[in-house]
């Protein structure tokens, strides 16, 4: 039997090759990244469209409802009923829609309408044909329907306005021969001709001693609100509450007062405006700031705390007085603020390293060591110190005068004050400094100086300036300042003790670069001289007044750091 052999050859066969396919796959990738934003915005904007036309809808059937069941004998009616009052002045309660598109009160989520919610805006207007008020003696003339129809955004979840409609309603005849009250809300800023510039969308209510009521301004910052009285005697004493998102009322003027009488329209007007934020920066204290921020009788005072270790506090919701510089006549009034900061704790340290002079001569075994007076003790009656006392009868360097500084300089640079105008005064403090056996030590001899950070031991004192030194008043001895005061005087036992309060003025250059410290005690005629923690505040002053020079604005003002 013949044998078949198939035999294949892929010589002349065309394909792909991986690098081919790769290559295909990354300009596919490339146009799919390309294009997902496009998409993206594509459902974005049939959403918003969609939500869009079924808000107008839902609005469009509300006004046509509410103005199908306005009559004349209605049209001053007040009420939550909507088919009783359908014209109630003020802005109603948030209601919803079931899945015909009817208003109910309580959210239906299978209802196709879940996301939508609503709300109905009745003001009176005060028609300028006839003249405004005061002169227009009646002027309830007619009122303005709004119904807001919002939803949430499929893409951000933030409730936003989708349709606003609005229609007038007069009443047939004449205006309405009824009285009340008239909200104006203006802007705490001018505009550049210095006129007040009306604030529209404004919730206002009265509440006293009469019926409680709320309305909206209009675009003319108007609240017009009608009150009956059951006789001709009756007042009512209200206070004027305002609130709109994003502004405050005016500091002092948080409720105005105002009377409702019969057959008599009062007037009230109110300031609100965007409020400002003042933000404070410095150099990061070592303990707690009060910084207080005072605006007078009219913007008020603030306190606020700076924790230790924070940079900066932010003072919020403040009335913005200012004066535009770009237009003399668009202000705000109110005043200016001024600031004031409590000392800053720049420096709170007790190093353990040091330099001394004369240094400490460490020998082998057979010899004793020779050394300098000074050491650090982690526990010196409770607390860590540095110590210059021969209490073990070491051997000492034979030299009279022991000096140590700290192998580092200290540096409080980042406070000195960056911003223009503000001073700074430094103070120096020490705790638990105390000497003892100093009998028969020459006055004027230094125990502290200051000195540049380049300052060297030794018996050269030309860059060293004294800072603390022995004197004489009265018979005793006492401790004397760089100004000569005396910041401490000897006790019965003859002991010196510096208060960890007393505070040492040091100049303001040792806020430019770092500095050094030195302490001298003296062998055989100082005891023992201790000291601990060494502290530093900064104090500033001169910030000058404070004022905005628009609504809402972000003040920053750095002092140091």
């Amino acid at each position: 039997m013949p044998k078949h052999i198939n035999s294949f050859s892929g010589k002349n066969e065309k394909g792909f090759t991986l690098v081919e396919v790769l290559t295909a796959m990354v300009i596919l990738l490339l146009i799919v990244t390309a294009c997902f934003p496009l998409f993206t915005m594509a459902t974005k904007t049939t959403h918003e469209n969609k939500a869009r036309t079924m808000a107008n809808e839902l609005a469009k059937s509300e006004l046509e409802w509410t103005l199908a069941h306005v009559t004349s004998a209605n049209y001053l009616n007040q009420g939550t009923d909507p088919l009783i009052a359908p014209l109630n002045v003020g802005v109603s309660e948030v209601y919803y829609f079931d899945n015909g598109g009817n208003r109910i009160a309580e959210r239906d989520p299978d209802s196709q309408f879940a996301n939508f919610e609503a709300r109905k805006i009745v003001e009176w207007i005060d028609d300028p044909a006839d003249g405004l008020h005061p002169a227009d003696k009646i002027p309830f003339d007619y009122k303005a329907l709004i119904i807001e129809v919002s939803c949430p955004s499929l893409f951000t979840g933030n409730v936003t306005k989708k349709a606003d409609f609005k229609t007038f309603v007069a009443r047939e005849g004449t205006a309405s021969p009824i009285t009340g009250v008239i909200v104006e809300v203006v802007r705490g800023w001018t505009d550049e001709g210095g006129a007040r510039i009306p604030v529209e969308g404004v919730t206002v209510s009265l509440d006293g001693t009469g019926p409680s009521f709320t309305a909206m301004t209009n675009a003319s910052g108007h609240a017009l609100i009608p009150i009956s009285f059951p006789n001709d005697n009756t007042v009512y004493s209200y206070q004027v509450l305002t609130e709109r998102s994003g502004m405050i009322n005016r500091p002092d003027k948080p409720a105005e007062s105002v009377e409702a009488r019969p057959y008599t329209t009062s007037f009230v007007q109110v300031e609100m405006e965007e409020p400002a934020t003042l933000t404070l920066s410095f150099a990061p204290s070592k303990s707690d700031v009060t910084i207080t921020l005072d605006g007078g009788s009219v913007m008020g005072t603030k306190n606020k705390t700076m924790n230790a270790g924070q940079s900066s506090i932010t003072f919020n919701d403040l009335w913005p007085a200012g004066i535009d510089p770009n237009y003399a006549g668009k202000v705000c009034s109110g005043g200016t603020y001024s600031l004031s900061v409590s000392s800053i704790l720049s420096y709170d340290d007790l190093p353990e390293t040091c330099l001394k002079y004369p240094e400490d001569s460490i020998t082998n075994e057979e010899e004793p060591d020779i050394l300098n007076l000074w050491r650090y003790l982690n526990d010196y009656s409770g607390l860590p110190a540095w110590v210059a006392s021969n209490e073990d009868g070491e051997t000492l360097n034979e030299t009279e005068k022991h000096s140590m500084t700290f192998a580092d300089p200290l540096d409080i640079s980042d406070f000195k004050p960056v911003f223009p105008g503000v001073t700074s005064v430094v103070n120096l403090s020490l705790d638990n400094f105390s000497l003892s056996g100093y009998g028969d030590i020459n006055d004027e001899f230094a125990l502290v100086y200051l000195g540049k950070e380049d300052a060297a031991l030794g018996n050269n004192n030309d860059k060293w300036t004294p800072l603390i030194k022995f004197g004489t008043e009265n018979g005793k001895k006492v401790l004397k300042d760089t100004s000569g005061s005396v910041i401490a005087v000897e006790q019965d036992n003859e002991n010196l003790i510096l208060s960890s309060d007393t505070l040492i003025a040091l100049n303001a250059e040792y806020l430019n670069d770092p500095f050094r410290m030195r302490f001298d005690s003296h062998n055989p005629k100082i005891d023992t001289f201790s000291f601990g923690g060494i502290k530093i505040r900064c104090s500033y002053d001169n910030f000058g007044s404070i004022q905005f020079t628009g609504p809402g604005e972000k003040l920053n003002l750095k002092i140091s750091g």
